[in-house]
This record gives C-alpha cells, sequence and structure tokens, in this order.
C-alpha cells in the first residue's frame, strides 16, 4: 500500500485518472509513512501550495498534508480525516496544484471540524475557519475523488476552457511517450 520509495513521486496533474479514485483508509503507521508525508511537504513547499493529498502524487490513500496561515512552516498530515460542518459558508477563490491554470470562485463550509490520526496513529481532533478550514474540505475532497473541476459550474467551465483544453492536451502528449 505505501511505496517503498518516496524520492520519485511528483505531482500528477488533472485529467489523470487516478485523481478520480478514493484513497483507501491507512491501517500501518511506520516509517514509510512519516517519509511519505514528508516528501508530500516538500512536494507542498516547492509548490507554493497550502495542502496536498496522497491521490495528487498518484497514491489511493486518505492522507493530507496542509499547513495554516500564520504556521506555513509547520504543516500537518492528516490521516483518515473526517470532516464535521460547524456552521456558516463562505465563497471564495480556490485553485489546485494538480490543475494549474484553473482558479475558481467555490463555496465552502465556514467553519468546520476534523477529525483524524497523526503519522503514529494517534486520534485528534481540530476547528478552524477561514483559509484552513477550505483546504481541508479540498484535500478531504481529493481523497474522497473529487477534484476541482468537478465542482465547476457551466459558466466556470466555459470561462477556463482554454486551462482545461491544456491540462488535456498535456495529458494525453505525456500518455503518448
Amino acid at each position: 500500500m505505501l511505496p517503498e520509495r518516496v524520492d520519485n513521486l511528483e505531482i500528477i496533474r488533472w485529467p489523470d485518472p487516478r485523481l478520480k479514485a478514493p484513497g483507501k483508509r491507512i491501517e500501518v503507521f511506520d516509517e514509510r509513512l512519516k517519509a511519505l508525508a514528508d516528501r508530500m511537504i516538500e512536494l507542498m513547499h516547492e509548490s507554493n501550495g497550502v495542502g496536498l493529498a496522497a491521490p495528487q502524487i498518484g497514491l489511493n490513500l486518505q492522507l493530507f498534508v496542509a499547513r495554516a496561515p500564520g504556521q506555513m512552516d509547520e504543516p500537518l498530515a492528516y490521516v483518515n480525516a473526517e470532516l464535521t460542518e460547524r456552521g456558516g459558508t463562505i465563497t471564495s477563490e480556490e485553485g489546485c496544484l494538480s490543475a494549474p491554470g484553473i482558479t475558481i470562485k467555490t463555496k465552502r463550509v465556514g467553519k468546520i471540524g476534523i477529525r483524524a490520526q497523526d503519522l503514529k496513529g494517534e486520534y485528534f481532533e481540530q476547528e478552524a475557519d477561514g483559509l484552513l478550514a477550505r483546504v481541508w474540505q479540498h484535500e478531504v475532497d481529493h481523497c474522497n475523488g473529487v477534484v476541482i473541476v468537478d465542482r465547476m459550474s457551466r459558466l466556470q467551465r466555459i470561462t477556463c476552457r482554454r486551462a482545461i483544453q491544456e491540462l488535456k492536451e498535456a495529458h494525453e502528449q505525456a500518455n503518448q511517450s
């Protein structure tokens, strides 16, 4: 389930079908899981992102990393995360490391609770609003096989059609090589 090597992992791009596969629960908490989370944090930092889920690097797992505003150097790993709505809604710009060039206004829950396991398998709970709540929802979407393109309205698809087409063409070219 966990890869032997992590140094070769990279962020994959939509419409790669691996992004659509719901992640499997993680049952083994060992050094390979920690190495994987460390590599995901590296990739997130290199891409100037605030979150990254395992499906975004081609791994069908319920794992994501995220960093909170004001704590950008202290990202956390969230394993087998479950969200609970606390209230309100907010609409804001949202992008995705797996869909570069696409940014859309997305409606999300304004305040969220999360229950997850850490890299040792210990359960913890947190609450957030604002950007961190949005990041958690975005990354849990990835862990469930939902990508930002799935959340686009018809008008947003038309507005982003050039970026969508470029991603499709790049994917086709990569698969022909």
